[in-house]
């Protein structure tokens, strides 16, 4: 727009500082940046290769869910209650659920609990 000779020196000392203080630090930026990357790279192709896929705990995935969900209550000699294998059921049931939600979902959810578990204290000391 302007095309003065004031505009155009201004334009050119911005040039010329452009390329000679503020070049070599965003060139080291970039620089430091790709490196970076390069390492975030090499170590998801490394969790993929072991197994360990981003997002997914290691230790639970959807099969071992449904393979919890579908589990018959057994009557061994160690487990005498079924409450035992339903309590499991229920375990995968909020693992699964934990791990599906939103960090607010999941607060919410965790914030829920500990006041049903809170309300159940108080009436059990009310009864007794």
């Amino acid at each position: 727009m302007a095309k003065s000779l004031r505009s155009k020196r201004e334009r050119k000392f911005r040039n010329i500082r452009r390329d000679t203080i503020h070049g070599p630090y965003e060139k080291a930026r970039l620089e430091r940046l790709a490196a970076r990357q390069a390492e975030v790279k090499t170590v998801e192709e490394e969790d993929v290769r072991c197994g360990n896929v981003p997002g997914v705990l290691p230790e639970i995935n959807m099969a071992s869910l449904v393979a919890a969900r579908s589990a018959p209550r057994t009557d061994s000699a160690t487990d005498t209650d079924g409450d035992v294998a339903m309590g499991d059921k229920e375990t995968a049931d909020r693992i699964f659920r934990l791990a599906t939600m939103s960090r607010a979902d999941r607060h919410r959810f965790l914030r829920g609990e500990k006041k049903r578990q809170a309300r159940a204290r108080q009436s059990s000391v009310k009864a007794a």
